[in-house]
């Protein structure tokens, strides 16, 4: 939390499971109109700002990305908040038709 301008930063780290979205804010102690970047490329879709709120929920991710919110008050100032970053994991899982008895083992690849 800082004095002046963001006052509340995207969460620095988040995981999540691939094909999901995540979601981000960004709050300002002072008017400002928002821009979100991922990976370094500007966003406008899935984006809700008021003067010193601003919200972005990503498209699904599959790769591992970073979230940055820059918010620019009425004087020209630009405040850049922390650049977030958001690993996503994918679950693998093995053939549910293979039976394994205890004490024993499957080859699950077969």
């Amino acid at each position: 939390v800082s004095d002046n301008g963001i006052t509340e930063h995207p969460v620095l780290h988040q995981t999540i499971l691939s094909g999901t979205s995540a979601t981000f804010t960004c709050q300002t102690n002072t008017d400002a109109t928002f821009t979100w970047l991922l990976n370094d490329v500007t966003v406008t879709s899935n984006v809700v700002s008021d003067s010193r709120l601003s919200n972005l929920v990503t498209e699904p991710l599959n790769s591992r990305s970073t979230v940055q919110c820059i918010a620019e008050s009425g004087s020209s100032v630009v405040y850049r908040s922390h650049r977030a970053t958001v690993n996503v994991v994918g679950i693998v899982s093995g053939p549910s038709n293979v039976a394994v008895t205890p004490g024993s083992s499957a080859d699950l690849w077969k």
